[in-house]
């Protein structure tokens, strides 16, 4: 991945109040009145298509709409239940103004189909589109809420610009540096599951430069930064569970991202498990964008058992996308995914190389971990550790026939110039390489015991083995006991530097 514009670590605790007024403005959210009645401390409430908001909102006397829905003040165990196949239309809220207590991490508040099959959450209004940064509005908001479960729904944006399927956020707490006690004190809410949700076809006008990274349209978002305002209110225990999350166009569908973690650094312990990200198509005038699942800003996260695939890079410019990864972050786990088709639409339009890779460690992640995964059928890299990422390991992981139109298609690009330890990974594909970027590489950074096996040649007829680009000083990286073996019969190997030669057992076919 490229640089990508987010506040950096040292910047989140001096933002300015202009910055502030010219990215977030309050207005560009949809505005929530509603009048609200309490029910009694864990009551189950019954909404269906033919039901009427003047009956009780029970099984047998069902109330119709989402505006009525949030017309409740819950208390902590109640759940609001939706009838399986009929559609709902608008958006669902659950804040402060629905639940006065904050919720309870014990006792959750629980949104969820009933009889058969699954209920759909439709949106039924293009967002407002405010100095053309939006439009920003969404279909589900769960703020500033402990204890909420978001369970077997469909949610889509019914052919609407909206930009955001599923929000989870906290305005009622605020912003305090990096330390979980003192985000804790600073209104922490804890507890949210996200999970069997189908979540398709949202995104932004197709207007190409109004919108920043990460702007741009997410099925699923965890807003470190507000979507409805500016702040940072700090979120714990996140999971995203056994879940779609998709185009509803096929791989040109507008959207930037399938899941993702916005930059405050105040989001921590968060799981995605067991889901999947597809025809994420990427927005025209953002760069970074068409990826599966990112989290940025993210203390202790897992992404794990997912499955990106068919996501592109609709913009004219490259820099992006990547199916699974994390920058800004520390102690991540990305483990037994799969990522495949993974693609740009106009290559080297602009005389600019993509990204457009499986996994990656980006800028600013620390003491993370990168194992068990495969990927394979990717226009770039397998896996990418970029800018000042260190103290990572990305071990026993699989790529087959990627990196088919990155360059010299580097398998393995490791671009980071902070410690890394990069073993025991095989590679298979046209030409499995090492590629190391201009960095000077910290004491103990290791590429060992990988196997390498190009099934073809670079441009000019070569078999490139692997070596640093010109600037790199890879004196301290401990290059050892790595496999190199090309099935092209009669062509040498070729590296870029000494310390490649020298290393492992390079052999061709015949």
């Amino acid at each position: 991945m490229r640089t990508i514009p987010v506040l950096s670590l040292l910047l989140l605790g001096v933002v300015s109040t202009a910055l502030a007024q010219q990215r977030f403005q309050p207005s560009d959210s949809p505005d929530v009145t509603v009048t609200v009645q309490s029910v009694a401390p864990g009551a189950n409430l019954f909404f269906a298509a033919n039901g009427n908001d003047n009956n009780p909102c029970t099984q047998a006397a069902p109330c119709q709409t989402l505006s009525k829905a949030a017309s409740f003040i819950y208390q902590p165990g109640a759940t609001i239940n939706f009838r399986g196949g009929d559609t709902f239309f608008g958006e669902f809220y659950l804040t402060r103004t629905q639940v006065p207590s904050g919720g309870d991490v014990n006792n959750p508040i629980t949104i969820q189909s009933y009889g058969g099959g699954r209920a759909t959450i439709a949106s039924n209004q293009d967002g407002v589109n405010n100095g053309n940064k939006g439009p920003r509005n969404w279909a589900v908001l769960l703020d500033s809420t402990s204890g909420v479960v978001l369970q077997d729904l469909n949610i889509t944006a019914n052919g609407k610009y909206v930009q955001y399927g599923i929000v989870i956020q906290n305005l009622a707490g605020t912003w305090a540096p990096a330390d979980y006690n003192q985000q804790l004190a600073a209104g922490m809410i804890h507890n949210i599951v996200v999970r069997r949700v189908d979540v398709g076809g949202f995104g932004v006008r197709p207007t190409p430069g109004n919108w920043d990274a990460f702007e741009a349209g997410a099925q699923l978002t965890i807003a470190g930064y507000f979507v409805t305002s500016w702040g940072c209110g700090p979120i714990d225990n996140v999971r995203v569970l056994d879940s779609k999350f998709h185009g509803n166009d096929g791989v040109a569908s507008l959207a930037e991202t399938g899941i993702n973690v916005t930059n405050c650094l105040t989001v921590w312990n968060v799981v995605w498990r067991g889901n999947e990200v597809f025809n994420i198509g990427g927005t025209p005038g953002v760069a970074v964008s068409g990826n599966g699942m990112v989290m940025t800003g993210v203390v202790n996260g897992v992404m794990e058992y997912n499955h990106a695939h068919h996501n592109a890079n609709n913009a004219q410019g490259c820099g992006g996308p990547v199916g699974i990864w994390a920058d800004n972050s520390k102690n991540i786990t990305i483990q037994f995914n799969e990522v495949d088709h993974m693609h740009v639409a106009n290559w080297g339009a602009t005389g600019q190389q993509c990204d457009v890779g499986a996994y990656d460690f980006d800028s600013n992640v620390f003491d993370s971990v990168m194992q068990y995964n495969y990927s394979h059928d990717n226009d770039g890299p397998g896996w990418l550790l970029h800018g000042n990422a260190s103290n990572n390991t990305v071990r026993y992981n699989i790529s087959v026939n990627d990196g088919l139109r990155n360059g010299p298609a580097a398998i393995l690009n490791i671009n980071g110039g902070g410690l890394s330890r990069f073993y025991n990974n095989i590679a298979i594909g046209p030409s499995a390489a090492f590629q190391l970027a201009a960095y000077s590489y910290k004491p103990g950074s290791q590429v060992a015991n990988n196997i390498l096996i190009t099934t073809g040649l670079d441009s000019a007829g070569r078999w490139f083995g692997g070596g640093p680009l010109p600037g790199a000083d890879i004196s301290n990286k401990d290059i050892r006991n790595n496999l190199y073996f090309n099935t092209v019969p009669g062509v040498a190997i070729r590296f870029s530097n000494n310390s490649f030669q020298s290393d492992g057992l390079a052999s061709t076919g015949t």
